[in-house]
């Protein structure tokens, strides 16, 4: 019978058990700066298509905002959500207002994606432009 692949002696050499638990395997020092730089981008990322699409947001509604009674207004004016289900009880005018949301909404995320488009681009003409260092 033949051993199995990787196998010798019987011993999977992938999967040693006989090294000692202080024998770790150790990462490059640059692999948490790689780490930490991608969390940030991504947190940095996320806040600024957050900060564009409410604002884009804002911006759509505004127009039809005076229109809606006080308890409503501020939710409608911060969530789609809120606008709909403010639409869904405001009678005939509720599917003028729920259109209105949903564009606004729309016209923010397209917003929020050029901008994050635009960045994108900067990234990578950088990244074009100035290699890193090689060591």
């Amino acid at each position: 019978m033949l051993p199995a692949p990787g196998a010798k002696g019987g011993r999977d050499r992938r999967h040693r058990t006989d090294r000692p638990p202080s024998v770790r395997v150790h990462h490059p020092p640059h692999a948490a700066v790689d780490d930490a730089t991608r969390e940030i981008g991504a947190a940095i990322g996320v806040a600024i298509t957050g900060s564009v699409l409410a604002a884009a947001y804002g911006h759509g509604i505004d127009p039809v905002a005076p229109m809606i009674p006080e308890p409503a207004r501020a939710a409608v004016q911060d969530s789609l959500a809120a606008a709909i289900q403010v639409a869904e009880h405001a009678g005939p005018q509720g599917e003028q207002l729920a259109e209105l949301a949903q564009n606004a909404f729309l016209d923010g995320l397209q917003q929020a994606s050029w901008a994050v488009a635009a960045i994108l681009l900067v990234g990578a003409l950088i990244s074009a432009f100035w290699p890193p260092r090689r060591s």
